[in-house]
């Protein structure tokens, strides 16, 4: 089963739902953090067990690497950034 890790806590993704992140306690992922936007991104774990991430107009942006990104698509074991917080697709 896919999950996300980040602040040290893991979240469970389910295939094919669109999930929103961030700082709102509204979004189905809430990451309290002050560089998070209230809602930053949306996620989608897609029939190949690849996860698509993009970045909903947030003001600290989606990076994979050093690239400022406005989606990527991530396989399990990749990072992406948050603001300065570091997501872990699993």
């Amino acid at each position: 089963m896919a999950s996300l890790a980040f602040l040290n806590t893991r979240v469970i993704l389910p295939e094919g739902k669109v999930l929103r992140l961030g700082r709102d306690s509204k979004n189905e992922i809430s990451v309290p953090d002050p560089h998070i936007s209230r809602t930053h991104a949306i996620l989608r774990v897609l029939p190949d067990g690849s996860l698509y991430v993009a970045d909903d107009g947030s003001v600290n942006g989606l990076f994979c690497g050093d690239e400022r990104v406005p989606y990527a698509i991530l396989r399990p074991g990749q990072v992406f950034l948050l603001g300065v917080v570091g997501f872990r697709y699993e």
